[in-house]
């Protein structure tokens, strides 16, 4: 299992103008490559997974971790197919906020992976996918084990897997064949990067998966440098959302003027002051003299 450290509950690892395209910000950088794990014995994971201990091989702490909460929760290692699928509607506001949030960064990430036999996700706080994007023969694979928009990948749904296991480490990581817990699983590698909101909560997970054939090599990059294409347009909004709840709450009239003098915004107590409306104001010229980029009161 391959797994990065979080810092200041942000992964900075994207380069360029955060405006700029999200493909051609990666395609001006070297992505590192993270090479194959070694492959847990079929015997040392049976047994772990029947006794709760192994004496056969070391098993990494993230792993051991991970299993240790699945026998606790009662999740079954036999398991075929993911269970807990659900409609975007059943789900709330915030999944569906997301999904729209999501969903050009993840066409831009599929860009960077069509032809490797790989598909991308994402999920929100509680591990439900949103949307899914990849080659037909990922899709295909996927779809045996229920693993699309709706489904359920949290560890307590379907075991030690990266997305699941991400959203509780709050780390990007990489689990390969039986590092999965559940059985039906170890024919896959998966790739998570957790996304996190202004107050370093994770939000989900952009994820990219595919069969132990397909070519691995860049997708936890990849899924890290998703992430952190997401948490920056989050960030953009949930500021922008910000400065507009307070440029309405404040008992001053407030007028935001842009560089040429041209009124581009006014809140309730500006207008009122002035004897007209926000609107009314959007566009008029300041008094002569009166030329600022940053907001002025009346």
């Amino acid at each position: 299992m391959h797994e990065l450290v979080r810092k200041h509950s942000r992964y900075v690892i994207a380069k360029g103008d955060p405006d700029e395209s999200f493909v051609s910000q990666l395609r001006s950088s070297d992505l590192p490559a993270f090479p194959s794990t070694k492959e847990i014995d079929k015997a040392t994971w049976k047994e772990y997974v029947l006794t709760g201990r192994s004496n056969r091989e070391p098993i990494q702490d993230t792993v051991s971790d991970s299993w240790q909460r699945c026998l606790k929760m009662g999740v079954d290692p036999a398991i075929g197919k993911c269970t807990d699928i659900r409609p975007a509607k059943a789900l709330g506001r915030e999944h569906r906020l997301l999904k729209g949030l999501v969903m050009d960064t993840q066409k831009e990430v599929y860009t960077l992976i069509r032809g490797k036999g790989l598909l991308v996700t994402v999920c929100d706080r509680q591990g439900y996918l949103v949307g899914m994007g990849g080659d037909i023969q990922a899709l295909l694979a996927a779809d045996k084990l229920n693993f699309g928009p709706g489904a359920n990948w949290s560890e307590h749904s379907v075991g030690t897997n990266a997305i699941g296991t991400a959203l509780v480490t709050g780390r990007p990581m990489q689990v390969s064949g039986r590092e999965h817990f559940c059985e039906s699983h170890h024919g896959w590698i998966c790739s998570a990067a957790p996304i996190f909101d202004l107050n370093g909560d994770p939000i989900g997970c952009i994820d990219i998966s595919g069969p132990k054939t397909a070519d691995h090599t860049y997708a936890l990059a990849l899924a890290i440098e998703g992430a952190r294409a997401i948490e920056n347009r989050l960030f953009r909004m949930q500021s922008a959302n910000l400065m507009s709840t307070l440029f309405n709450a404040v008992m001053k009239g407030l007028v935001y003027a842009d560089r040429s003098g041209k009124i581009r915004a006014a809140n309730p107590t500006a207008a009122i002051l002035m004897g007209t409306s926000a609107e009314a104001l959007v566009a008029r010229m300041p008094p002569p003299g009166l030329t600022s980029s940053p907001p002025f009161t009346t």
